[in-house]
C-alpha cells in the first residue's frame, strides 16, 4: 500500500514516461450504431460478462439489449415494446425487487408523449416485464436515498428542476420531494461525501455541482459547496471520495482534483496537460495498484479524438500510459469496465469513423492483470428498535469501496441487494452500495432475524468474496404505552 497523499494545495504533474502500456483490440461484432450517452452496462444474465442496454438512434430510440456471448460477439435480446419517439435516452441497471436479478429503469413516453420512467423487472427466464409504476419526468438515477433498502428515483421534474420519487411499499412512488435545482440536462451524482452512511446529492448548478447533505430524514441540506462536473473517486486512498474534472483555463486544459478533507471541505490541486483539449471520462484502476487512474478523451492537434490513460502514482504524480487501439474511429466518449471478466479494464467507445458515421466499438484490453482483494472483517451490528447500524473493517490495506447485502434468510438479499453474485462477482461496474464508508444504517425493519455480509470492491469495480455472514434480530417492541391524560 502506498502512502496516502498529503492534504493541501498540490501541483499534480503528468509525466510522459509511458512506463506501462495498455493494448486494446476491437471486439465489436454485433454492436449497433448508438448514441454514447445512452449506454448502460450490466451483467443481466450473471454469466460473468457485461451486457449493453442502449437506445439505438437508427430505430427511433428503441431501447435495445445486446448480450456479450462467450465467443465475444454481441447478440440482440428481445425486449418489451417501449414507446420513446422523443429522444429521451436515460437508463440504469439495479436489482429493484431484490431478488438477485438485475432490473431496468429507463426513459419512455406517456400516451400524451410526455417523458416518464419505466421499470422493467427481470423474470427468472431472462425476459422482462414492465411494472405499473410510471413516475413523471425523464429518469436520471435510482438509489436508496432514505436507507430503507428500497430504490428511489430521481427524475427531471415536469415542472422544471429535479424531483425525488420515494419508493414506499404500499403507495408506490406517490410521495415526492421537489429539489430546488434546474438540471438543464447536466450530470448529477449520488455520493456519500461525509462517510456518514447515507447518500448525499451532487446536483447540477451552472457549470458546477452543488452539494446537498443527506440528513437521513428525506431531507437534504444545502452545504454551499460547489464541485466540478466530473467524476468521484478516492484518488489518494484516504477513504474519502474526491472530485476530478476538466477545465478550460483559456490557454489549455487542466485536470482539477478536489481532495476531500472531510466535513465537506475540499482543497483544489491542478494538473497542466498542455494544449490538448480533453475531458475526464472515468477514474478506474487500470494497473491494479489500488488507486484509481484517469481515463481521458484528448484531442491532440491534427490527430483527432483519442483515449489517454494516466496512471495514479504514489506521490502526487500521474504517468501517461501508452495506449494502443485499432484506428477504426475517433473516440469522443467512452465507458470503462471489465466486459469479459478477465480483470483487465476494457472500454466501450463512441464516435465517428472516416465517413462521419457514428458507431459504438468495444475495445478489449489484452494487458495481463494480477489482482487480489480481501473480504472485510470484524463485522458488528447495533440494533435500535426497527433499525440497525452495521460496521466492518477492511481486510487489507488496498483502497476500496464496500458492498452490502441483507436478507431474511442465509445468503439472501431481499432487504438490501448487493447487485453481486454469491461468489462476489459484480453485476454492475460501479462502487459498492456503501461506497467508501465502513458503516451503514438501515431502518424500517420488521421484527425478525436478518442475515448480512459485506464485500470489498476495488477501483477496477472487481468484487472480493463476501465476508463471513453475520445475523442480527429486531425485536417486536410491542404496543406503545398510552398517552397520559392531561
Amino acid at each position: 500500500m502506498r502512502q496516502v497523499f498529503k492534504a493541501g494545495f498540490l501541483l499534480i504533474s503528468f509525466l510522459s514516461l509511458e512506463l506501462r502500456s495498455q493494448t486494446f483490440v476491437d471486439n465489436s461484432v454485433g454492436l449497433p450504431r448508438s448514441y454514447g450517452w445512452s449506454a448502460s452496462l450490466g451483467d443481466y444474465d450473471a454469466d460473468g460478462r457485461l451486457d449493453l442496454l442502449c437506445f439505438d438512434s437508427a430505430t427511433l430510440f428503441e431501447p435495445s439489449l445486446y448480450r456479450l456471448q462467450e465467443d465475444r460477439t454481441f447478440a440482440k435480446v428481445p425486449l418489451p415494446f417501449a414507446p420513446n419517439n422523443q429522444g429521451w435516452v436515460n437508463s440504469a441497471w439495479a436489482d429493484f425487487n431484490r431478488d438477485g436479478r438485475l432490473d431496468l429503469l429507463l426513459s419512455s413516453s406517456s400516451p400524451s408523449n410526455q417523458a416518464q420512467a419505466a421499470i422493467w423487472l427481470q423474470n427468472p427466464d431472462g425476459t422482462f416485464s414492465e411494472q405499473p409504476y410510471h413516475p413523471a419526468g425523464n429518469p436520471r438515477a435510482w438509489a436508496d436515498l432514505d436507507n430503507d433498502g428500497r430504490l428511489d428515483i430521481i427524475s427531471d421534474s415536469p415542472s422544471g428542476g429535479l424531483v425525488i420519487y420515494w419508493n414506499d411499499p404500499r403507495a408506490g412512488f406517490a410521495s415526492a420531494t421537489q429539489l430546488p435545482i434546474v438540471s438543464a440536462g447536466r450530470s448529477l451524482d449520488l455520493v456519500d461525501l461525509d462517510n456518514d452512511g447515507d447518500l448525499d446529492l451532487a446536483l447540477p448548478s451552472g457549470a458546477y455541482r452543488r452539494i446537498y447533505r443527506n440528513d437521513g430524514y428525506r431531507h437534504f441540506v444545502d452545504t454551499g459547496v460547489l464541485l466540478g462536473s466530473g467524476v468521484f473517486a478516492d484518488m489518494n486512498g484516504d477513504g474519502l471520495l474526491d472530485c476530478v474534472y476538466s477545465k478550460d483555463s483559456g490557454y489549455g486544459w487542466n485536470t482539477i482534483v478536489q481532495f476531500n478533507q472531510g466535513n465537506f471541505r475540499f482543497t483544489d490541486s491542478t494538473a497542466d496537460t498542455g494544449d490538448s483539449i480533453f475531458h475526464v471520462v472515468q477514474a478506474a484502476d487500470f494497473d491494479t495498484d489500488g488507486l484509481p487512474d484517469l481515463f481521458l478523451i484528448a484531442y491532440p492537434r491534427g490527430i483527432g479524438f483519442l483515449p489517454r490513460i494516466y496512471l495514479n502514482k504514489s506521490s502526487p504524480l500521474f504517468e501517461l500510459s501508452k495506449v494502443s487501439i485499432p484506428p477504426v474511429m475517433e473516440v469522443r466518449s467512452a465507458q470503462v469496465a471489465d466486459f469479459d471478466g478477465d480483470a483487465a479494464l476494457d472500454f466501450l467507445g463512441f464516435g465517428a469513423d472516416g465517413t462521419g458515421e457514428q458507431h459504438s466499438h468495444l475495445f478489449r484490453n489484452n494487458t495481463p492483470v494480477n489482482w487480489s482483494l480481501a473480504a472485510p472483517v470484524k463485522l458488528g451490528a447495533q440494533v435500535r428498535r426497527d433499525s440497525v447500524d452495521l460496521a466492518w473493517e477492511s481486510g487489507d490495506s488496498v483502497p476500496r469501496t464496500f458492498n452490502l447485502r441483507i436478507g431474511t434468510s442465509p445468503a439472501a438479499q431481499d432487504i438490501v441487494s448487493s447487485a453481486s453474485r454469491t461468489d462476489g462477482h459484480r453485476l454492475i461496474p460501479s462502487m459498492g452500495n456503501a461506497q467508501t464508508s465502513k458503516h451503514w444504517h438501515i431502518g424500517k425493519l420488521a421484527p425478525g432475524t436478518y442475515y448480512w455480509a459485506v464485500q470489498a470492491v476495488d477501483w477496477g469495480f472487481r468484487g472480493s468474496p463476501f465476508s463471513d455472514e453475520r445475523s442480527f434480530t429486531v425485536v417486536d417492541p410491542g404496543p406503545l404505552p398510552p398517552m397520559p391524560v392531561l
